[in-house]
């Protein structure tokens, strides 16, 4: 693993820690049934796609943690890159 990556666990580790410390799993818990259940993401991109709109979930980053500082992507501009890989 990169020292990148190292450093983001250990974060993320201390990140929990805190919060455990600051809150119980029971009321945690308590909260997250309260607010209504799951959604149904399958039918909502079904339903998107039902309508002729767009159904996408999509990312693109210029660069990775685990790649360091080295650019995985060379084009800048988003509508760019979009175009670039947009199916023909």
């Amino acid at each position: 693993m990169s020292d990148i990556l190292k450093r983001i666990v250990a974060v993320k580790h201390d990140e929990i820690r805190v919060a455990r410390a600051s809150r119980d799993q029971a009321s945690l818990r308590r909260d997250a049934e309260s607010l209504g259940g799951v959604r149904d993401f399958v039918g909502a991109m079904r339903s998107r796609l039902g309508q002729g709109q767009a159904a996408v979930i999509a990312e693109i980053k210029k660069a990775s943690p685990s790649k360091g500082a080295s650019i995985s992507c060379h084009l800048t501009s988003p509508a760019a890159t979009s175009k670039a890989v947009r199916p023909a």
